[in-house]
């Protein structure tokens, strides 16, 4: 099973996240992450990432002649690997409970 990356689930990701980003960016404490990594090494991978909008996610690439379904399935194909991935469960349950929850 992998992702189809459609470009109408896409952009109705990108409108999700562009929903939360402008929800964001009222909140005090968001604003001060970003102030702090605004400070950063800019050589540290902390200074890199930040949340996206409509704007950065959709509207710049596509005036560049960039597709992000198309981004988004190459960067997939290139780095997806089910060897990677970890799971972590948190929950007030016993250890044994929370390996029968994961397996089913």
């Amino acid at each position: 099973i992998e992702p189809s990356f459609s470009p109408k689930m896409v952009d109705k990701e990108v409108n999700a996240v562009d929903s939360e980003h402008k929800k964001n960016m009222a909140d005090t404490t968001w604003r001060l992450i970003h102030l702090l990594k605004s400070r950063a090494n800019p050589e540290s991978p902390v200074s890199k990432f930040s949340t996206g909008n409509l704007e950065t996610l959709k509207l710049e690439p596509e005036k560049a002649g960039k597709s992000l379904p198309q981004a988004l399935r190459k960067f997939h194909q290139e780095n997806y690997c089910s060897s990677r991935m970890h799971l972590v469960i948190m929950r007030n349950a016993s250890i044994e409970q929370q390996l029968a929850a994961a397996e089913r």
